[in-house]
């Protein structure tokens, strides 16, 4: 069966549900829903969702549809029509999570820099957001790997605005917990990166290793931009004042950039962050020798960050590496087929190459179109051992950023997280990470280094994981993964 055949099958049950319980639907309203909540592309989908609105607008999806509009419009980066939206959601249901997630998000980025009233709002609602999290249900026709994906974002908007909330409250153990879950989700983004290092290097206890090397990393993030100039000022200033040299900071500057953010899927219910082994030097040059003090809220810059949205549904270019270890008699055919059946369904902009890892690189196919090129390089890999996995992914991820003509980049990694030494050095692996996310499959993972590894790899360049003791497992995963990217799956 098909996907469009399973999306419109469970909108048929759901209308038989629906009827059972005395509501009824028209066929041509479950049409036009059908038809919407199918369109692979975000602007089709969310054109077809407003005109099903607006033609059935009493239609007992309308929550269902209202919820897919507000999550297409964040991911397009459209934030006044999010906004919008999440506002028609919430007089539906006041209560729904993904609509506070929104509320709270810009009330705080806007009126709430200004206005401490809505900044208290916004806290207030993020809170509240966090407790009635675990209720929210998946959009009609939603897929699963996509749902997982706004999921995982309305968690990191609630949590980075209650840890900013927190933050200004002056109650930074609570600011810690809080933003650390929000960055390991979104550990591109400003807001929460700087919201996190201030409230580890102020109040009690105050961590300042941590904490300078997130404030190193927003200014690496910002860099060219206005709030960037302004936040590098204070950061400087702030660690000189307390004894650290011009020469120590440019180390921490080169060191923010390395591979080390939490490594564990984040809660709704933060727990005390676990960071991982593989974090950039503990001692970055020499250490500010003052004891910290609480720093007069005069004195930090609050600037306004600008954010490019790249949708996940956009045209993609991504690169897959494969671990060959695994390719043995016994479940190359699976394993190649479930790759195959994604490169056989890409959309038409979508472009990708091959690339296997053993104790050294074959790559097989550089970024193309052609699914009957991709496929003849799937059947050229040779299977042998080896462990190579960093070096691996520091080549596969600085070729994409460097020849890669659509912005969505992904490497898709199939491992099972082992890894010989490495020959390039962390910084210049993160570096590659910057600009490419990393989604990994980790196939017969065999102890915590190996799921530690790969859940920092995805963790840091803001993608996901998921782990397969077989071969149908790989394929659910491999599933999900494409759907999420808006690239439709094969039975």
């Amino acid at each position: 069966m098909s996907t469009v055949s399973k999306l419109r099958n469970s909108v048929l049950v759901f209308a038989a549900c629906m009827t059972a319980s005395g509501v009824s639907l028209a066929q041509n309203e479950l049409d036009l829903y059908t038809t919407a909540v199918r369109q692979s592309r975000i602007s089709d989908r969310s054109a077809w969702m407003a005109r099903f609105l607006k033609e059935h607008p009493q239609s007992d999806l309308r929550e269902d549809a209202l919820e897919v509009l507000v999550w297409d419009a964040m991911e397009s980066g459209q934030r006044d029509q999010s906004r919008q939206y999440a506002q028609e959601l919430r007089q539906i249901d006041p209560h729904n999570a993904l609509a506070m997630a929104v509320v709270a998000e810009t009330r705080a980025e806007t009126t709430g820099r200004a206005d401490k009233k809505a900044a208290a709002q916004a806290f207030e609602i993020a809170k509240a957001g966090i407790q009635v999290y675990p209720q929210m249900h998946r959009p009609e026709g939603m897929r699963e790997g996509e749902f997982i994906l706004l999921q995982r974002q309305v968690v990191a908007v609630l949590d980075g605005e209650a840890g900013l909330g927190y933050l200004a409250d002056k109650d930074y153990e609570a600011a810690r917990r809080y933003l650390h879950e929000a960055v390991a989700i979104r550990p591109q983004d400003p807001r929460y990166l700087y919201g996190l290092s201030l409230a580890l290097l102020d109040g009690k206890d105050a961590m300042q290793q941590e904490g300078y090397l997130y404030l190193a990393r927003t200014v690496n993030l910002t860099q060219g931009t206005p709030a960037g100039q302004q936040i590098a000022n204070y950061a400087q200033k702030r660690f000189e004042k307390q004894g650290g040299t011009t020469a120590s900071w440019n180390e921490y500057l080169a060191a923010a950039t390395t591979p080390g953010m939490p490594r564990r899927a984040p809660a709704t219910q933060p727990e005390a962050p676990i960071v991982a082994k593989n974090v950039p030097p503990t001692r970055p040059g020499v250490q500010p020798q003052s004891e910290p003090r609480e720093t007069n809220p005069e004195e930090i810059p609050q600037p306004t960050f600008k954010r490019e949205y790249v949708a996940r549904t956009s045209p993609v270019s991504m690169g897959i590496l494969i671990q060959t270890e695994h390719l043995t008699k016994e479940n190359r055919r699976q394993i190649l087929d479930a790759l195959t059946d994604m490169i056989r369904h890409l959309r038409n902009d979508d472009e990708v190459f091959i690339m296997a890892y053993g104790k050294s690189l074959q790559f097989e196919q550089d970024l193309t179109g052609n699914p009957k090129l991709l496929e003849e390089a799937m059947e050229q890999i040779k299977a042998e051992s080896g462990t190579a996995l960093l070096d691996a992914v520091g080549f596969a991820a600085g070729h994409l950023e460097r020849i890669a003509t659509n912005k969505n980049r992904l490497l898709l990694v199939i491992s099972d997280g082992r890894n010989t030494p490495s020959k390039d050095n962390p910084l210049t692996l993160s570096q590659k990470l910057n600009t490419v996310r990393v989604d990994c499959i980790g196939l017969d993972v065999d102890g915590d280094s190996g799921r530690r590894q790969l859940e920092s790899l995805a963790a840091y360049s803001g993608g996901q994981v998921s782990f397969a003791s077989d071969t149908r497992q790989l394929r659910t995963a491999a599933v999900q993964m494409a759907e999420a990217i808006g690239i439709e799956f094969p039975d």
